[in-house]
């Protein structure tokens, strides 16, 4: 079984964030700062299962009632609820915010073309991640046309295509994430 983990995290404008006299985000409490009205963008719960994924992680670590709270607090600072989990990082890179809430991969793509104003964080009060997988079933009537896809479905470049739509190159996802485990870039 092959899998590509991707964590969730705060996709920033530092340049934005300077210019605006604030510090970056570094935990989920942190978004309700009233400093930061009108500069975040989140993925829409009811539209995105990126949304919905900011829900569960916020229910997880704080349980229904705080995340609720939570979620009250950080509306006034939210200049849109996207439908699309890539939206939120497309928005940051082009000045439309200074903060985006989703998968910390979608930034790399930024990143890699030369956005060094982009920083990525992961919170520090924890995250959510995803789980991609792919395996072959036991008994497969087609056993080496399995093996053949397999094999293809876990380059980098099958990756980059089929879980990022070429948002970040695999290779660069899977080096960044080993060097950040716990920090922030």
């Amino acid at each position: 079984m092959e899998k590509l983990l991707s964590r969730k995290g705060f996709i920033c404008d530092m340049d934005a964030l300077e210019e605006a006299g604030v510090e970056a985000p570094t935990c989920w409490a942190d978004l309700a700062k009233p400093e930061y009205e009108g500069m975040i963008v989140m993925a829409n719960p009811g539209a995105t299962g990126t949304g919905v994924m900011t829900a569960s992680i916020l229910f997880q670590l704080y349980g229904e009632e705080k995340a609720k709270e939570m979620f009250a607090a950080f509306d006034p600072n939210v200049v849109t609820y996207v439908k699309t989990g890539s939206g939120t990082s497309a928005m940051v890179s082009t000045g439309e915010a200074a903060i985006g809430v989703g998968f910390l991969h979608t930034g790399l793509m930024y990143i890699e073309e030369g956005y060094d104003n982009i920083k990525l964080i992961a919170p520090s009060d924890g995250t959510g991640y995803e789980v991609g997988g792919a395996a072959i079933i036991e008994g497969a009537k087609n056993l080496d046309a399995a093996k053949l896809f397999m094999a293809y479905a876990m380059t980098p470049e099958f990756i980059v295509i089929h879980n990022t739509a070429n948002d970040a190159s695999a290779k660069n996802e899977v080096a960044y994430m080993k060097k950040n485990l716990y920090a922030t870039s």
